[in-house]
């Protein structure tokens, strides 16, 4: 029985944000998704964290070949159309075609190498180095502008699949793309398209993510879960110990190169912003 048999069943189109199963459900379909985007995600703090993103051709709810209850929930990101199969059925397709048999292993392996990525990525870095990695990411394929910044094929109405792209939670992700915005690496046109910074800022961000974790002894992130104050509370404090330690810094007569480097990417991306930092983008 090969994959086009399976087009027989019943497809249906389901409009975006309709949840099509949650975490701990019984399962028992298993869903090709044939137009559209659906979200694997995971609830983290009371928060939904997308964990994959599938798009045309793309399977899904593979626990219901296991018997095991689901693991994450799924959800449309946009109007999607999708191929519902029942565990009997998709169990005997695959037992009868080798075809069919090949490519479900091969999605399925490429989803797990795809996790691995983002599972390494994440190790040791922090929201803000995880967002500009998902920029530069998008950016790969952007529209390049004449001073050199990238237009990202995205508008004013997915900017939640920046958040998704990074592995942030919806509040990171807000907060992340604030710091972004006053850092001038991510803005919006006057069409409501969202462009990235050239190559060159690009490279300065990711040296000043780095060095911030290797020299910055004050992690917002780690603050805020201490303290239980928001990233945007804490960001206001860090800001002005920041402003503290840089006016100090200023007459001293010499520094180790990378400490030098650090503070003046430091103050560049942080440094000339006044008042709160905003908690949305603009």
């Amino acid at each position: 029985m090969e994959l086009e048999v399976l087009e027989e069943q019943l497809s249906r189109t389901v409009p975006a944000g309709t949840v099509l199963f949650r975490e701990g459900d019984e399962p028992r379909e298993v869903y090709l998704v044939q137009r559209g985007e659906i979200h694997l995600q995971k609830t983290v703090r009371g928060e939904a964290l997308c964990l994959a993103m599938l798009r045309e051709g793309d399977f899904f709810g593979e626990e219901a070949l296991l018997g095991d209850r689901r693991a994450v929930g799924a959800v449309a990101a946009r109007e999607s159309r999708l191929l519902s199969i029942d565990r009997a059925r998709f169990l005997k397709a695959v037992n009868e075609s080798e075809p069919l048999r090949r490519r479900v292993f091969e999605r399925l392996g490429a989803r797990l190498s795809d996790l691995y990525q983002r599972l390494a990525d994440q190790v040791g870095s922090d929201p803000l180095t995880r967002m500009a990695q998902a920029l530069e990411r998008l950016a790969a394929s952007g529209e390049v502008l004449p001073d050199g910044r990238r237009r990202l094929a995205l508008t004013a109405a997915e900017d939640a699949l920046l958040t998704a792209t990074a592995g942030l939670l919806p509040s990171q992700g807000r907060w992340v793309a604030a710091r972004l915005w006053q850092a001038g690496i991510l803005g919006r046109d006057a069409e409501g398209r969202l462009w990235v910074a050239g190559e060159k800022d690009l490279v300065e961000f990711r040296r000043y993510c780095e060095l911030k974790r290797r020299m910055d002894p004050i992690i917002p992130e780690d603050l805020a879960d201490v303290s239980g104050l928001s990233l945007a509370e804490v960001e206001v404090l860090t800001r002005r110990v920041m402003r503290r330690h840089l006016d100090a810094r200023d007459g001293w007569p010499e520094f180790p190169t990378a400490y030098e480097t650090y503070l003046r990417l430091k103050k560049r991306f942080e440094g000339h912003v006044s008042g709160e930092p905003a908690t949305e983008s603009p």
